[in-house]
């Protein structure tokens, strides 16, 4: 799978780094980059490089910058991806993030990170309504994509 996870802090960077050892294709992107990265990790030029061709998205960047970015990769997504919102945010930032995604018909999915990163096995935790819309996604692709070391 092609994974881009923007905002590659304590958290993004990790998940970058488990999702590329694992073997899958992997582009990031972060304006002040502090973390190693997994040699396999390619870091793109911008979050618009890093959401082309890509499967999954993780936005996992500060909260403050999340509507901004999602407005920057709208017109670059489809509705073959599926757009993660990772964000600490409050829910109407989320559904205003969601409701700006929907012209792009990008599937969005609010996930919550339920433990501080790391430790190994970050539990990752998944709307209801995420789930029953997007159950082909996960049931492909769930092992590799949330259980990765994370």
């Amino acid at each position: 799978m092609k994974f881009a996870v923007l905002g590659l802090g304590e958290a993004g960077s990790r998940f970058a780094n488990d999702l590329a050892e694992l073997g899958h294709t992997v582009k990031g992107w972060d304006p002040n980059l502090r973390y190693l990265l997994n040699k396999s990790v390619y870091f793109a030029k911008s979050n618009v490089e890093a959401v082309k061709d890509a499967d999954i998205i993780f936005s996992a960047n500060e909260k403050e910058a999340a509507l901004d970015i999602a407005r920057e990769i709208a017109p670059f997504l489809n509705e073959k991806q599926f757009f993660c919102e990772m964000n600490t945010i409050a829910p109407d930032m989320k559904l205003s993030i969601a409701a700006l995604l929907s012209n792009a018909k990008v599937n969005v999915i609010d996930l919550a990170i339920m433990a501080p990163v790391p430790p190994c096995q970050v539990m990752i935790v998944m709307s209801k309504h995420a789930l029953s819309e997007n159950m082909r996604f996960f049931t492909s692709s769930s092992e590799t994509a949330l259980t990765s070391g994370v």
